[in-house]
């Protein structure tokens, strides 16, 4: 068994271990944590969130006006409202929400598919091109533990980037390195050097 104490323990240890004999607290909460999160991921692997339509009028008129709203962007995406298979408003927690984020929330989209799902994240950043979808983002649902995951990324990057000598015009940082300009940028679950195409 491994012990309650080891910190480094991993999940495949803990789930190829000898069946017979008794698990600790620690492995046991690990194997729960494990199972309750790919069942959570299971249960979203087809769903989208379109960050950044209003809401507006009352509650019977803004569910007519989402479908609208959500229609067009369906439209962009090249997703048909027929994959769709559920659709809502996801609702703030927090209750001290002020009228600006307010008119943020979240629509959740369930497509019928995940080759929906994806041709609706690849299609994405086709809304930019449209300028009555300005402020609209699509992304893929997370879990929780994927969000904080990717937001240690996001710092971890960020604070790479900081640290880069070079600037341009826009202000974006790089640095240089074997004469060839990079900065760092999120890739494949980690943060890795992108080096920029000389112009």
């Amino acid at each position: 068994n491994l012990s309650p104490d080891n910190q480094f323990f991993s999940y495949a240890a803990i789930a190829n271990a000898n069946p017979n004999e008794k698990q600790s607290p620690v492995e046991i909460a690990v194997l729960a944590a494990v199972r309750k999160e790919k069942t959570r991921s299971q249960q979203i692997e087809r769903n989208v969130i379109i960050h950044g339509v209003a809401k507006s009028g009352t509650d019977q008129d803004a569910d007519r006006d989402d479908i609208t709203k959500v229609d067009e962007i369906l439209n962009v995406l090249q997703i048909k409202r027929a994959d769709v298979k559920r659709q809502a408003r996801l609702k703030r927690k927090d209750s001290a929400v002020s009228s600006s984020s307010e008119k943020s929330e979240l629509i959740i989209l369930e497509l019928k598919s995940t080759e929906a799902k994806q041709k609706a994240c690849s299609n994405a950043r086709k809304l930019r091109q449209h300028s009555n979808m300005n402020g609209i983002y699509v992304n893929e649902d997370k879990t929780v533990a994927q969000r904080d995951a990717e937001r240690v990324l996001r710092k971890e990057r960020n604070s790479r980037n900081d640290c880069l000598d070079g600037s341009d015009e826009n202000g974006r940082r790089f640095g240089i390195e074997d004469g060839k300009k990079f900065y760092w940028a999120i890739r494949d679950g980690t943060v890795r050097k992108v080096f920029l195409k000389p112009t």
